[in-house]
C-alpha cells in the first residue's frame, strides 16, 4: 500500500512541477518587460524635466542680458532676485543629477522634491520677469 501511495505523489509531484517551472519561465519575461517600461518611462520623464530646465536656463540668461542692458539703471532688487534665481538653478540641476542616479525605490520620491524645486524657481523667475 505505501509502495502505491509513494507512486501517487511521485507522479502529481511529476506533474504538477513542470507546470509550477513553466509558470515561473513565464512569469520572468513579464517582470523583465515592467522593469524595462518602467525604465523608458521614467527616462521620458527624466529627459522632459531637463528641457524644463533647460527652457528655464534660458529665460534666465535673458533677464539677465535685460539687466546687463539697462546697466546701472538695475535695482538692487533686479540683482539680487537674480542671484537667487542662479542659487536656485543650481540646486535645481543638482536635484536632477539625484534624481537621474536614484534607485527605482527613491525615484517618485526625489521627484517630488526636484517637483518643488523647479517650482520654487519658476516662481522666482516670475518675480523677477515682472520687474522688467
Amino acid at each position: 500500500m505505501k509502495t502505491k501511495w509513494i507512486g501517487y505523489f511521485a507522479a502529481i509531484f511529476s506533474l504538477a512541477w513542470p507546470a509550477c517551472a513553466s509558470q515561473a519561465q513565464s512569469a520572468a519575461p513579464v517582470r523583465n518587460e515592467s522593469k524595462q517600461a518602467d525604465s523608458r518611462d521614467r527616462k521620458e520623464v527624466e529627459e522632459k524635466l531637463q528641457a524644463k530646465l533647460d527652457d528655464l536656463d534660458r529665460e534666465i540668461k535673458d533677464l539677465k542680458d535685460k539687466a546687463a542692458e539697462q546697466g546701472k539703471k538695475a535695482s538692487k532688487e533686479i540683482n539680487q532676485q537674480l542671484d537667487e534665481l542662479d542659487k536656485k538653478r543650481v540646486v535645481a540641476r543638482r536635484r536632477l543629477k539625484q534624481l537621474e542616479r536614484s534607485s527605482q525605490g527613491a525615484w517618485e520620491e526625489t521627484k517630488k522634491g526636484f517637483d518643488a524645486v523647479i517650482n520654487d524657481l519658476e516662481e522666482t523667475y516670475k518675480r523677477a520677469a515682472s520687474r522688467f
